[in-house]
C-alpha cells in the first residue's frame, strides 16, 4: 500500500484526535513522525493535527498547526488552520484563522471567526461556495476609498525631498530659482545640518540655478552621487548642527523639525508656521522660511498632491509682525554723494593692483547702476561696441527677460582698463582663455583644468565678490558706510538730479518696472541734503517772525 504524502492537514490515520479546548491546546505535543511506502519511521517539518469536532459542525476540517526549524528544533508557536474544499472542486484548500494566544486568541475567538467566514462563503447546505482564501489576497490589493486616500497622504518631509530633486522650481514662474538664492532657501529647507555641507550651488546659461554634491573633509563622507544619497546618509533629524559658531540659535530645518517633518502637507495652516519662525531672531531670516513654506506649498499644488491647493496655501501673503521700535537696516536708502563716489572710485583705481577685476567691478557698477550679479555674470561676448550697448541675457537679470546697458564715454574707459588684463604677465594667458569679463584670482582656480571647456566657462573662473577691495576701502578712508549696496542707489540719485526729477525716465536707466518700485526703493535723500531743502522751503512762511522785546 502507497504510504501517504503528508501535507498541510494530512495526518496519519491512526492519529488522535485533539480535544478542542485550550488547557489541551496548550499542553499539546506535535507530532511529526510518519511512515514512508518502504515502511520507514521518518520525521516531517509541520505537523497538523485535527481537532475532535462534529463533522458537519462549522468546526469540520479546523486543524492545529506546528512547525520546524532548520536544525529540528520545534517551533513553539501554534496556529488554527481550516482545512475547506470548494463546491465542485476536488482539491482542499488551507486558510489561516490566527496564532492561539493563552487568554487572547483561543478557541471562543476562532469560532467566532469560522461563524463569520461560514456567513460570506457557504451556502444553506454548509457547502463552500467561495473561497475565503482569494478573498482574503483581494482584501490586500484591493483597499477602500479612505484607505486610499490616507496612503496618498504625503508629509512635509517627503515633499522637500522632492522639492529639492526637482531643481528648487520657482514658486509661478517657470524654471528654477537661481544658485545664490537656492543657498539661502535650502538653509531653511534642509540645513543647519551637515548635509549642507556638501552641497555646491552654480548657474546655467539660462540663468536656472542647479546643486551638485561634494565631499567634505569634516563629516568624512564622500560625494553623494545624487539627492538620494544625500537624504540616505543625512536622514530627517539626523545630523543636525550642533556647532554654537555655526548654529548659536540651535535652528533646525523644516525637513529636520520632529514634528514639522511628519505632518500631512494638506494640513500644514499659519499657526505651524508661526510656531517654525520663533526660533529666528531677526524680521529678514522670518521672512525667508516663509518663503520656503511658499515654496513646497506651490511646488505640491503643481504636482497634484492630496489635500493642497492653491487657495488654502497658508504662506501666502503672510508677512510676521513688524517690530517698531526695531531701527531699520543702516543701508536703507543710504547713497554717496557726488564729492564721495568720486572718492571711492579713485581709491579703487589705486587699488588695481591689489584686486584686479574687483576695483574695476566697483568702478563699473558705479557709472552704470548694475547690480553685482549681474555685472559678475557677463560674458566679453556681451560687450557689443558696434551697437553701444552692454547685451543682458535673460539669465543674469532680476526680471528675468534680457536688457541692456548703454556703453557711455565713462563705460567705455573702464571696459577699455578690462581688456588690459590680456596683456597682464600673470593673468594675460588665464584671462585670454574665459569668457567671462570679469576673471577671478582665488587660490582655489585650478589653472591647469582651463584646457576643459567646461570648466572654463563654469562660475568657478569668474569673479563672485567684491569684499576685498571694499575693506581695503573702507580702511583707508575711514569710513563706515562704504559698501556695494550704495552704488546702484548713488547712481538712481544721479539720474534723478540730471534727469530733474524725472522718475519715469530714471526707471528706464535703472531697469525697473515701475516708478512705485524705483520711489520705494531707490529714491531718497541724505540728512545733509533733507536739511538743506527744508531750510529752503523754511524761506516760504515770511510771516512767522521773532518777536523782540
Amino acid at each position: 500500500m502507497k504510504a501517504k504524502e503528508f501535507k498541510p492537514g494530512m495526518n496519519q490515520e491512526d492519529k488522535e484526535l485533539l480535544k478542542f479546548n485550550d488547557t489541551e491546546i496548550k499542553n499539546h505535543i506535535s507530532s511529526f513522525s510518519y511512515t514512508n511506502k518502504e515502511g520507514e519511521i521518518k520525521q516531517k517539518k509541520r505537523s497538523f493535527t485535527p481537532f475532535d469536532v462534529p463533522k458537519n459542525s462549522r468546526l469540520k476540517g479546523l486543524h492545529l498547526y506546528q512547525g520546524k526549524d532548520d536544525e529540528g528544533n520545534v517551533y513553539p508557536d501554534k496556529f488554527f488552520y481550516l482545512e475547506y474544499k470548494l463546491k465542485g472542486s476536488g482539491k482542499g484548500k488551507w486558510f489561516s484563522l490566527g496564532k492561539f494566544i493563552p487568554g487572547q486568541f483561543g478557541i471562543k475567538e476562532v469560532e467566532d471567526k469560522l461563524t463569520e467566514l461560514n456567513k460570506k462563503h457557504t451556502d444553506d447546505n454548509g457547502h463552500w461556495i467561495s473561497c475565503p482564501l482569494e478573498a482574503k489576497q483581494r482584501a490586500t490589493v484591493i483597499i477602500t476609498k479612505k484607505e486610499a486616500y490616507e496612503k496618498s497622504k504625503e508629509p512635509v518631509s517627503n515633499v522637500v525631498e522632492a522639492y529639492c530633486k526637482a531643481d528648487f522650481p520657482r514658486a509661478t514662474f517657470g524654471g528654477s530659482l537661481v544658485a545664490r538664492v537656492i543657498e539661502k532657501r535650502a538653509r531653511y529647507l534642509i540645513g543647519y545640518n551637515h548635509r549642507k555641507k556638501h552641497l555646491t550651488y552654480y548657474n546655467d546659461d539660462k540663468g536656472n540655478g542647479h546643486v551638485s554634491f561634494k565631499a567634505n573633509k569634516i563629516t568624512r563622507i564622500v560625494a553623494p552621487t545624487n539627492w538620494e544619497d544625500l537624504f540616505e546618509k543625512f536622514p530627517s533629524g539626523k545630523k543636525i548642527e550642533r556647532n554654537p559658531v555655526l548654529n548659536p540659535n540651535k535652528c533646525i530645518s523644516i525637513y529636520d523639525d520632529p514634528i514639522l517633518s511628519k505632518t500631512w502637507i494638506g494640513d500644514l495652516d499659519r499657526d505651524m508656521i508661526k510656531n517654525f519662525i520663533k526660533q529666528f531672531k531677526s524680521d529678514s531670516t522670518k521672512r525667508d522660511a516663509i518663503e520656503c513654506f511658499n515654496l513646497i506649498y506651490c511646488f505640491a499644488c503643481s504636482e497634484g498632491y492630496l489635500g493642497v491647493s492653491e487657495d488654502k496655501n497658508p504662506a501666502y501673503k503672510f508677512k510676521p509682525k513688524k517690530d517698531r521700535a526695531k531701527p531699520r537696516n543702516k543701508y536703507y536708502k543710504k547713497a554717496f554723494a557726488a564729492e564721495d563716489l568720486e572718492l571711492v572710485c579713485n581709491k579703487a583705481e589705486e587699488l588695481r593692483n591689489r584686486f584686479p577685476f574687483q576695483a574695476e567691478l566697483i568702478r563699473l557698477m558705479a557709472v552704470t547702476g548694475l547690480r553685482r550679479e549681474e555685472a559678475c555674470k557677463i560674458w566679453k561676448e556681451d560687450i557689443r561696441l558696434d551697437l553701444g550697448k552692454i547685451i543682458l541675457r535673460s539669465g543674469i537679470t532680476k526680471s528675468g527677460r534680457e536688457e541692456f546697458c548703454t556703453i557711455t564715454d565713462k563705460v567705455e574707459i573702464i571696459l577699455e582698463e578690462i581688456s588690459e588684463y590680456k596683456k597682464h604677465p600673470l593673468l594675460g594667458h588665464y584671462y585670454r582663455s574665459i569668457p567671462w569679463l570679469l576673471g577671478t584670482t582665488h587660490s582655489r582656480l585650478m589653472k591647469d583644468n582651463l584646457l576643459d571647456k567646461d570648466y572654463r566657462n563654469s562660475d568657478q573662473t569668474r569673479l563672485k565678490t567684491d569684499r576685498n577691495c571694499w575693506i581695503a576701502i573702507r580702511e583707508e578712508l575711514g569710513w563706515e558706510y562704504c559698501t556695494s549696496k550704495m552704488l546702484r542707489k548713488s547712481y538712481a540719485r544721479a539720474t534723478q538730479q540730471q534727469l530733474h526729477g524725472r522718475s519715469d525716465k530714471s526707471i528706464r536707466l535703472m531697469r525697473q518696472s515701475t516708478t512705485e518700485v524705483f520711489d520705494k526703493s531707490y529714491d531718497g535723500a541724505e540728512e545733509a541734503d533733507i536739511k538743506k531743502d527744508a531750510h529752503k522751503v523754511g524761506e516760504l512762511f515770511t510771516f512767522i517772525k521773532r518777536k523782540t522785546a
